[in-house]
């Protein structure tokens, strides 16, 4: 899933991709000036936190960018329907699937 958001994440200079940040027990709340067009640093990164993770806990993906709510909601026509709200629809229907099949 946390890839997939990266993934759908609008592109200008790679900023929003960037910030996305993978962290356990807590949300990760700062921001980094870091740019990450391809998304793929930001993918590797958030790979290395989640092997980390044990049983029961927490993970979080989160975006602490002042705008990065609008982009959520339609700023980009690179994604008008977002990028957050799109992969948790996809994964309810995965489960959805997984759970009649």
């Amino acid at each position: 899933m946390f890839r997939r958001v990266i993934v759908r994440t609008p592109v200008d200079t790679g900023r929003a991709r960037a910030n996305w940040q993978c962290s356990i027990g807590a949300p990760a709340t700062g921001t980094t000036e870091a740019t990450d067009k391809s998304g793929s640093a930001t993918i590797e990164a958030m790979a290395k936190t989640t092997a980390q993770a044990k049983a029961g806990d927490v993970i979080y993906l989160a975006n602490s960018l002042p705008y990065i709510r609008r982009l959520e909601y339609g700023w980009s026509k690179q994604a008008p329907a977002g990028m957050v709200r799109v992969t948790v629809g996809e994964f309810q229907q995965a489960i959805d699937k997984a759970l009649k099949g």
